[in-house]
């Protein structure tokens, strides 16, 4: 078994795979805000199965690279971006002021502690230029609580948004924007969605790899996208 295999393999039901083309078309939009030129040089750190990535690359954004340790994603999304990269963070392994924007989407709770997420959004800040971006996508603690951790082994840095604006802020990054989200829902609508879901599904234990009911429970917890931006 390679890394992140039990991800890589797994299928997603049609209802599923709708919520997360619908979900991809609005994380693009929100990053797409704050990007005035398709010519900006990208660098996707965990892509999996690339659904972000060819959202980029359709749109016209062509300079995209991506750092992917799963094998079997790397080569599905090495036919679509411009370069694929094999390294393991929280370093990476680019030279200083090479990107205009990191993104990071489900990614950043798999440190393996605060320090890692101290080291690597320094990193951040050495490898984006001059007001470049970095956009973190990640489950909100707050709400998840032992899913968190249950839903997945390396789930180890604890995130939520007011942790993440205090290390933009400490490594020299403003935050600009961010907003919770769940599965494409929000406001609202997404917490009354949340709400019911976790009454529908509290007693299942998520043991199971293919309990189709653990899934819909995590697929309509809370989620928080943040956009920070490189001070000179």
């Amino acid at each position: 078994m390679g890394y992140f295999d039990h991800f890589a393999k797994s299928k997603s039901t049609r209802f599923g795979q709708i919520l997360d083309d619908y979900t991809i078309e609005k994380e693009f939009r929100i990053i797409t805000r704050f990007m005035y030129n398709p010519e900006v040089e990208i660098l996707e750190i965990g892509p999996g199965k690339g659904g972000l990535a060819k959202k980029f690359i359709e749109m016209g954004y062509q300079n995209y690279d991506v750092v992917e340790l799963n094998v079997l994603m790397r080569n599905n999304i090495a036919r679509v971006v411009r370069k694929t990269k094999n390294y393991e963070i929280p370093e990476l392994k680019e030279k200083d002021n090479s990107y205009d924007a990191i993104i990071c989407c489900d990614v950043f709770e798999h440190l393996n502690d605060t320090k890692e997420a101290k080291l690597f959004i320094s990193e951040v800040h050495r490898v984006l230029r001059n007001e470049g971006l970095i956009i973190i996508v990640s489950p909100d603690y707050l709400d998840w609580k032992r899913d968190f951790f249950n839903c997945d082994f390396s789930h180890s840095n604890i995130t939520s948004v007011r942790r993440t604006i205090q290390l933009f802020y400490n490594n020299n990054i403003a935050t600009i924007y961010y907003n919770y989200f769940y599965s494409y829902f929000e406001g609202i609508v997404g917490k009354i969605l949340n709400a019911t879901v976790k009454i529908i599904t509290f007693f299942i234990k998520g043991n199971s790899l293919d309990s189709k009911l653990y899934k819909l429970r995590l697929t309509f917890l809370r989620r928080f996208i943040i956009v920070g931006r490189k001070l000179q």
